[in-house]
């Protein structure tokens, strides 16, 4: 009887130091595995958000590009319509006297 009391109170002397001191081999696994998992998680994380975050630059090059398109379409039509032929004879002239704008041949036929 005294023996089963002595190898209760070394079980729950053993309980209790593994409470207190756990087995620092088991945390060392589970310390490694969950900064794996975690360091994976961050890792997808970093990829997502790179690749959107390269597309939304690669959108806005794209968008550069097009104004920049846009833009020399329209210096080319300001440059051709400036060297389009004069105007036909009757056309409405118009001249600037004082603040104003004077329009000369409207009333005639054309």
């Amino acid at each position: 009887m005294v023996r089963s009391a002595v190898v209760r109170d070394m079980r729950l002397d053993r309980a209790s130091t593994s409470v207190i001191r756990p087995n620092s081999q088991t945390n060392a696994v589970a310390e490694a595995a969950a900064t794996w998992v975690v360091g994976g998680l961050a890792l997808i994380g970093a990829l997502v958000l790179g690749s959107v975050l390269a597309l939304v630059f690669a959108a806005t090059v794209v968008v550069a590009m097009v104004l920049t398109f846009l833009m020399m379409v329209a210096a080319v039509l300001t440059q051709r319509s400036r060297r389009m032929k004069p105007l036909r004879v009757g056309a409405i002239t118009a001249r600037k006297v004082g603040h104003s704008w004077v329009a000369y041949g409207w009333d005639k036929d054309a």
